[in-house]
């Protein structure tokens, strides 16, 4: 089920000028390009096509070091396995790989901090993996989405990309629960005593949120393209500085799979897009605004997340903004099933027209015209509806 690398399509292609163009080209934290990472895509056609909408980052759990040439051509770097358990075989596995497109260690998936062993070996690898990579470049493993913060503080330490597995699906949660993983995520790495940033060689981590694209028949439902929508950029709106879904390969689990993998691949085109909107989430000033609900539900539904003693709810809507480059760029997503109306307060005083740069203007017909769609401010706030679990993007100048 997890596919095959194919290196027919690499003959004769030349590597393309992503990967050889320089530090600054590279995913976050090492470099400045919002990182958008793609578990199980396996073929150079795959990641061609996928190539044009940001995703950036390859996996493949059949890793082979044939794949790095696949990775090399598309533009890509992937994750990059490394289990070794003794240290000699794990510095001959770095050695081997450095010259490639590493973009993360990848460490073995949920290794339990309750267990000496497991948590010694990553412990061993965080290390190894600084010690021998002549590029020191960063490291990552998959934690479980049951954990919350407290459990989350105990790898920070020995990880440098934090990941929020997101599987809303799949843990049976309602969408408020993503912005909760993400935000523990967070809390979990301030616990640990870090900060969220890119220098991870002292100590900073980077958080990044873990959607699912994947179908279990027996006990759950299918994510639909507005579900992953929501998800994708509540995670952003959490704090998320990069994207990782789970997975391009499982996409074929049900049909309305393919839509919502294009659905996550419209968000990313977005987010790495020419707007300029992951450069402001990764290097933008954080700025604070307020949201009040007008029309529908104030709060999310209650959930109780796994080992809790009490139920969560959130409000209905959350909101990042931040100023980048002489804009500002404010992110807005309804984690509610019904419709809502509401305001944004808060925004700087000479903003009087805030643009939708993903959305088009309706006609008295409601059908789309050729002209972004646009909201007027007036007095610091601007009004707008949201749909159930909708999401707007605003951009103004400043």
């Amino acid at each position: 089920m997890r596919g095959s690398c194919s290196l027919a399509a690499v003959a004769g292609l030349v590597c393309a000028a992503a990967w050889a163009a320089g530090p600054d080209d590279l995913p976050y934290p090492q470099g400045k390009r919002f990182p958008l990472g793609l578990y199980s895509i396996e073929t150079l056609e795959e990641m061609q096509a996928e190539a044009k909408n940001g995703w950036n980052i390859a996996h493949s759990y059949g890793f082979k070091p044939e794949y790095f040439e696949v990775v090399k051509q598309a533009g890509w770097v992937c994750l990059t396995f490394l289990k070794d358990k003794e240290e000699a075989s794990a510095r001959a596995t770095i050695e081997k790989y450095a010259s490639g497109p590493v973009g993360w260690w990848d460490l073995p998936e949920e290794l339990r901090y309750w267990r000496a062993d497991e948590f010694g070996q990553l412990k061993n690898l965080s290390a190894w993996s600084h010690k021998y990579d002549p590029q020191r470049r960063p490291n990552f493993m998959y934690i479980p989405g049951h954990h919350d913060a407290e459990a989350v503080s105990k790898y920070v330490p020995y990880l440098d990309i934090i990941g929020a597995g997101t599987y809303t699906e799949y843990a049976h949660m309602p969408r408020a629960w993503v912005r909760w993983r993400m935000e523990q995520t967070i809390e979990g790495i301030r616990l640990a005593g870090a900060k969220v940033g890119r220098d991870y060689l002292n100590g900073e981590k980077t958080p990044i949120g873990i959607p699912m694209c994947f179908y279990n028949q027996k006990d759950m439902d299918v994510i639909s393209p507005v579900e992953a929508y929501h998800d994708f950029y509540s995670c952003l709106a959490s704090g998320a500085h990069g994207i990782l879904v789970f997975s391009y390969w499982h996409r074929r689990d049900a049909d309305v799979l393919q839509k919502t993998m294009a659905a996550y691949s419209k968000a990313a085109a977005e987010v790495a897009g020419p707007e300029d909107l992951g450069q402001a989430l990764l290097f933008g000033k954080g700025i604070r605004v307020g949201l009040e609900v007008l029309q529908g539900p104030q709060k999310t539904y209650n959930f109780r997340p796994y080992g809790a003693k009490e139920d969560v709810t959130y409000p209905a809507l959350n909101a990042l903004a931040m100023e980048y480059d002489g804009r500002l760029f404010i992110v807005v997503v309804n984690s509610t099933e019904q419709a809502v109306r509401a305001k944004i307060t808060g925004l700087p005083a000479r903003v009087t027209k805030l643009v939708l740069p993903f959305e088009k203007a309706l006609d008295k017909d409601k059908k789309e015209t050729a002209e972004q769609r646009s909201v007027d401010a007036k007095d610091g706030a601007c009004e707008d509806d949201f749909g159930w679990l909708g999401v707007h993007v605003y951009k103004a100048a400043l």
